[in-house]
């Protein structure tokens, strides 16, 4: 098989500079034959149009990769993102909701792609001994992503059984949900702690040190949250809110729970569960590390890498 040379091009910047990397991006089409698309929503405006231009004079092929849940919301109120979509060779979201979201609105060219994570090994869950549950929240730290829920789930459930159960918050703080989380703060008490932020690398391996991922997620934008992929890997059972796709990652009493948004009650009643029947945590624990194998790389690239090249070889048989 030939070796392929990999180039590429970063356009976040600001956007009066964007201009200005209009001919450097048509330099790199000119020596390339496939082009995979990372698009912000900046870029669906900016980027995207050039990109389905170079796709209609060459033989080039254009994939979009969409990070999250918003390029089907976007593509549905803006008729221009539809027709630049519709003219790329595939859309790769991920989750099976969006693809059919894509799907209703004649984009037929939307191909599940889920969130990858790459990993050597994931943890072997053991049996935890009796001691506190340790749930952790791990996202940013914005009244969207349910942390507020998480707290509030945690003191319930301490307040039902006393010591059954703590959580550790990371993530950044908005910069305009300071005072909030300042306020939300002074009620945690000695079971619930925020500590800071943890680089990308180190998530797994902080994440090892929990037993339950609790991640009640209201936000807008979420497509298949990475948090959910290195939890599994941590071998953590999974509590997230019934929202989006979440139900497509975490399979109800299989590998978490999938629970209604926003009720922290419910969460509450889950970590007790859990507490009491540390069987039941560790078999969840184990389901979760398992399932983690879907979102390697090497599980998921195929599906952008077989699907490259497949306009080429169209081309070729109808010659």
């Amino acid at each position: 098989m030939p070796s392929a040379t990999v180039r590429s091009l970063d356009f976040g910047v600001p956007q009066w500079r964007l201009p200005s990397l209009f001919g450097r991006l048509w330099l790199e089409l000119a020596r390339t034959d496939v082009l995979v698309v990372l698009p912000g929503p900046r870029a669906v405006t900016w980027i995207l149009p050039q990109c389905a231009a170079w796709r209609a004079v060459s033989r080039g092929e254009v994939h979009v990769i969409a990070v999250g849940g918003w390029l089907a919301r976007l593509a549905q109120t803006s008729a221009a993102a539809r027709r630049n979509l519709q003219l790329c060779d595939g859309i790769y979201v991920q989750s099976h909701q969006m693809a059919k979201d894509f799907a209703a609105m004649g984009l037929r060219n939307a191909q599940y792609f889920p969130n990858a994570r790459r990993f050597d090994s994931v943890r072997k869950p053991v049996l935890a001994e009796a001691r506190p549950l340790r749930a952790v929240f791990l996202s940013r730290v914005i009244p969207a992503k349910g942390v507020e829920v998480a707290v509030h789930s945690v003191l319930a459930a301490n307040r039902s059984r006393p010591g059954c159960c703590t959580l550790d918050v990371y993530g950044p703080v908005g910069t305009e949900d300071h005072e909030w989380f300042a306020s939300l703060e002074r009620g945690f008490g000695s079971s619930v702690r925020y500590r800071g932020v943890v680089p990308l690398v180190d998530a797994q391996r902080t994440l090892r040190e929990y037993d339950v991922l609790v991640f009640p997620t209201t936000y807008a934008g979420e497509g298949f949250a990475g948090v959910i992929v290195e939890a599994m890997i941590a071998g953590l059972t999974i509590l997230t809110s019934d929202w989006l796709s979440n139900a497509e990652v975490v399979d109800h009493g299989r590998n978490g729970f999938v629970l209604p948004a926003k009720d922290a009650d419910a969460f509450a009643a889950k970590l007790l569960q859990l507490d009491l029947d540390r069987q039941l945590l560790l078999r969840l624990q184990q389901q979760a590390a398992q399932d983690a194998c879907n979102y390697h790389p090497d599980a998921v690239m195929p599906i952008l890498l077989d699907r490259i090249g497949c306009r080429e070889q169209k081309l070729r048989a109808l010659r």
